[in-house]
């Protein structure tokens, strides 16, 4: 099995059950077209390691946190994450999957459960699931992004601070270099299902850029 995929947001057509402190994830049948009670399938992108989107259509720039990391298949309808639900109770977030590499957890290697109010494991040296982007040929383009360091294609991880001082500093390091084909079809034309993680709906712009 392939330690990492080449789509940042894989759509699956399934609204969950998630309770605020909760790590596991249960799917609902709301009688839409699309929607299953048994969806959490290696078919549909359900492998461990595989990132959560939850709350998917949602722009969320706080650090991206609508990512989890999938932590366990329970069954078809269950999953558990490898930190717990940090939203509000809800019973119709819709989701997705991001096939980042799978190595990394939602927090980071040896980071704590937490809240991500609390920023568990985000020193700049930890790499965590919430600061990794799916690059396409577009995104690495961007005069802008080119600016703050991203030239390459594939999976990257990205920080940016601003020291004691008040400069602003931008980290990039490619994790896995892709080909220029990252997130597109069979035909190479790119998929227009970005993850809202980059602040725009387009998702062309990648932070500070």
């Amino acid at each position: 099995m392939s330690q990492w995929g080449n789509k940042d947001r894989r759509e699956v057509g399934v609204l969950v059950q998630a309770f605020n402190d909760s790590n596991v994830i249960t799917a609902l049948n709301t009688g839409n077209v699309g929607n299953s009670t048994s969806p959490f399938t290696a078919a549909n992108g359900f492998i461990v390691g595989n990132k959560l989107l939850i709350n998917a259509n949602v722009i969320n720039l706080a650090y991206n946190q609508n990512t989890y990391t999938i932590a366990s298949i329970i069954s078809s309808n269950t999953i558990t994450l490898d930190a717990v639900f940090s939203g509000s109770n809800t019973t119709v977030a819709n989701i997705a999957i991001q096939e980042q590499p799978k190595w990394i957890s939602t927090f980071g290697l040896g980071a704590k459960q937490g809240n991500a109010t609390v920023v568990p494991g985000r020193s700049q040296n930890t790499i965590t699931a919430r600061n990794v982007y799916g690059i396409d040929r577009n995104e690495a383009n961007i005069a802008g992004n080119k600016a703050n360091g991203f030239n390459s294609v594939g999976w990257v991880h990205y920080k940016t601070w601003t020291t004691s001082q008040g400069s602003v500093r931008h980290r990039v390091e490619p994790l896995v270099a892709m080909s220029k084909n990252f997130n597109a079809n069979a035909t190479g034309v790119l998929n227009q299902t970005d993850a809202f993680d980059m602040g725009t709906s387009a998702d062309r712009i990648l932070p500070n850029s």
